[in-house]
């Protein structure tokens, strides 16, 4: 009695055995088959992306700095034959590329070929000439900090500077600003203000104003006023 006991509980044992097995099987099928899908559909974001940017320079605008840096790196190391080794040098040819890309791709068409707009960086790139008159001078616009706020900011300053009664000032909410190109802003607004008799008048002022790139944005000092025209 006592062995057949033992012989059921080692075949109960054995049952359990294989379903263990089974299930530990089926576990490291399902989690193969996990990652293989995930990778294949990271593969094709990745492609379809690619594919895109292939296309125009408006998804190119949808990337983010470090995906246009990038995407860039690889482009230009594919399509071109630079000869150069040292990557420290490859590093600063290919943030010279990004800029004569954020230009072309702020200022122009976004219906443009991502790898036509990189040609005409690598054309620029090739020629001597070229590259000292227009390459290594491309200010990336697409990148370039949104200086609105301390536009304005700084051309009221200056406008109070020149009124009679500056405490009395009273600009609107919003003002027509852009920038101009590289780090040159211009404002057209107005300002409400007392004159020398007490009397509110209201003053149109043109505003042209370029931060030096370096510095506190907010500091006044960090600025160069380029033209300043009550209308």
């Amino acid at each position: 009695m006592e062995n057949k006991n033992r012989a059921t509980n080692i075949k109960i044992l054995k049952i359990f055995g294989y379903i263990f097995l089974v299930l530990f099987i089926l576990v490291v099928i399902l989690a193969v088959n996990s990652g293989g899908n995930r990778a294949a559909k990271s593969s094709t974001q990745q492609t379809v992306k690619e594919k895109n940017i292939d296309n125009d320079l408006k998804s190119y605008r949808t990337l983010t700095i470090d995906e246009r840096h990038g995407l860039n790196a690889k482009m230009v190391s594919k399509m071109y034959d630079l000869n150069i080794t040292e990557s420290s040098e490859l590093d600063n040819l290919i943030i010279k590329f990004d800029n004569c890309m954020g230009d072309f791709t702020y200022n122009k068409n976004n219906d443009l070929k991502y790898t036509e707009v990189l040609d005409w960086c690598y054309i620029e790139y090739k020629n001597l000439e070229l590259r000292e008159a227009k390459f290594n001078k491309h200010f990336n616009e697409l990148d370039a900090i949104d200086l609105k706020v301390e536009t304005q900011i700084l051309c009221q300053q200056l406008v109070k500077g020149e009124l009679k009664s500056p405490s009395t000032a009273d600009f609107p909410w919003t003002a027509q600003t852009y920038r101009k190109g590289k780090n040159r802003w211009v404002i057209n607004s107005y300002v409400d203000s007392q004159n020398g008799f007490g009397a509110t008048i209201r003053t149109n002022y043109f505003c042209d104003v370029s931060y030096k790139g370096s510095g506190d944005v907010q500091s006044g000092n960090n600025w160069t006023l380029n033209k300043l025209e009550f209308q």
